[in-house]
């Protein structure tokens, strides 16, 4: 009886001490296993609104496809070189300038510039050339068509080379027109008057117009008479310088025959 009461004490002193060492060994796994309690800093450490994606406040705009305010224009197409002379028959040439020089009106309406000339020489001593060149100026509001005409003239009014003479056409409003010619045979005058005169219509509205008469003077070497000339003086010179050679060659056979 003693023993069973013992027994009856003692167990569960046993059992409660397995317990409460199965407990102990048990409680580290536990806690770790165990999910730790989130707070307020847990929550605030997902950063959702880092990434890439457009949040509720607005949508980010890449810097590279944003559009120029202008672009740049080229200013070489408006300023472009703008012919302002034709040769004869109304072909234009723009490599052509020719001083406007003096003008002279036809009306109020058509202005005519001086004579101007290059001379052009030639191995044949008759023949020879010279351009001549005036610009005409049209102010009238309108398109405006004459004609030309230009001819040179020797000492005493002599005819030098063939008179040339087309019409002008087509002057429009505010252009200047170059009016050019060719005259050939200007031979060795070495100074011819060259004339052109620019015939405007008879009317333009209530105006009456009259024809305009330029002139100038062309001068220019005459190479061959200066040729001729420097001929001339070297035979001179070589027979001054026999002469004088065969003065001086006289001379001793004098004295030795005296």
């Amino acid at each position: 009886m003693r023993f069973a009461r013992h027994l009856t004490t003692t167990v569960p002193a046993v059992v409660g001490a397995a317990l409460v060492v199965l407990l102990l060994s048990v409680a580290p796994t536990l806690a770790a296993t165990t999910p730790p309690p989130q707070d307020d800093v847990g929550l605030n450490v997902e950063v959702i609104s880092s990434s890439p994606t457009s949040s509720a406040s607005g949508t980010p705009t890449p810097s590279s496809s944003t559009t120029p305010a202008a672009t740049a224009t080229p200013t070489s197409a408006t300023n472009a070189p703008v012919p302002t002379g034709s040769q004869p028959g109304g072909s234009p040439s723009p490599s052509t300038i020719v001083s406007p020089g003096e003008e002279q009106t036809i009306g109020g309406v058509l202005y005519v510039s001086a004579l101007t000339w290059v001379y052009s020489p030639s191995f044949n001593p008759l023949d020879g050339s010279v351009d001549l060149h005036f610009t005409v100026r049209n102010v009238y509001p309108g398109e405006v068509s004459g004609s030309a005409r230009f001819w040179l003239t020797g000492p005493f009014g002599v005819p030098v080379g063939q008179p040339v003479e087309f019409p002008v056409e087509a002057i429009k409003a505010g252009e200047t027109r170059l009016v050019t010619a060719r005259i050939n045979g200007l031979a060795q005058w070495t100074v011819v008057t060259a004339s052109a005169t620019f015939t405007p219509p008879a009317t333009l509205g209530e105006l009456k117009l009259t024809p305009l008469t330029r002139t100038t003077l062309v001068w220019y070497l005459p190479w061959f008479v200066l040729l001729l000339a420097a001929m001339v003086t070297t035979w001179l010179l070589e027979r001054r310088r026999r002469q004088l050679r065969r003065a001086a060659q006289a001379g001793p056979d004098q004295e030795a025959s005296g």
